[in-house]
């Protein structure tokens, strides 16, 4: 999508400046111009620019479909990276063995959907590049919070494999983000099942309902007087 937008931001752009000839060689007509290897220099360069602008078309008109599927799996990427980056910043600070045992069953398999976008990216003749904001973070959180939080960005990423199902109808395309939907849903279920057990006051203990962000690279646990 982005790379389509460039090239429609490029033909504008020649557009633009076809029109700037045009007005070069009216003056030159206008102001008794005799020079040439000007005039020839302005015709062959409009020339030159309704030959670009038919290329650029022709290509764009070509692969459409194919850059508008690669935008649709980086724009996927970025969220599945952002829900890698944000399970790995859970496990840091959780201090319950068995939850981080079950959150880091669903960043395996979020590692699973990453590398299956970036191959089928590359597959198409994109780049598996992508960039993501980090939501901010309150300073304390509960388990409870964090589990609720992080299904909002599984629902999200779900939400956008369904987009993908009704705008594309290519067989083998529907086919992966099918399944990609499918385990988005699981691990919405998944996560579900995690917000009914710690939702129990017997289970949420104090350390689970007051945890704050770690910066691993601020040094380790009772030697940061700068943030404990």
């Amino acid at each position: 999508m982005q790379f389509s937008y460039a090239i429609k931001k490029l033909d504008d752009r020649m557009k633009q400046t076809q029109d700037v000839l045009q007005d070069c060689r009216s003056l030159y007509d206008q102001d008794g111009i005799c020079e040439p290897a000007l005039l020839d220099t302005l015709t062959r360069t409009g020339e030159n620019l309704d030959q670009l602008r038919k290329t650029l078309k022709n290509i764009l008109a070509a692969n459409e479909r194919r850059f508008d599927m690669i935008g649709f799996l980086v724009e996927a990427l970025g969220m599945e990276h952002a829900i890698i980056g944000e399970l790995q910043s859970y496990l840091r600070i959780i201090p319950d063995e068995e939850l981080k045992a079950d959150l880091n069953r669903l960043l395996l398999e979020e590692k699973k959907h990453e590398e299956a976008l970036a191959n089928r990216i590359r597959s198409l003749g994109g780049e598996a590049q992508t960039t993501y904001n980090v939501a901010p973070r309150p300073r304390e959180i509960s388990v409870l919070e964090m589990l609720k939080r992080h299904k909002k960005s599984d629902e999200q990423c779900r939400h956008h494999y369904e987009v993908g199902l009704t705008r594309f109808r290519e067989p083998e395309f529907q086919w992966i983000l099918g399944q990609l939907a499918m385990e988005e849903q699981e691990h919405v279920a998944q996560i579900d099942a995690l917000i009914t057990k710690y939702q129990s006051a017997d289970v949420l203990t104090p350390e689970l309902r007051h945890l704050k962000w770690v910066d691993p690279y601020m040094g380790t646990p009772g030697d940061r007087p700068w943030v404990e």
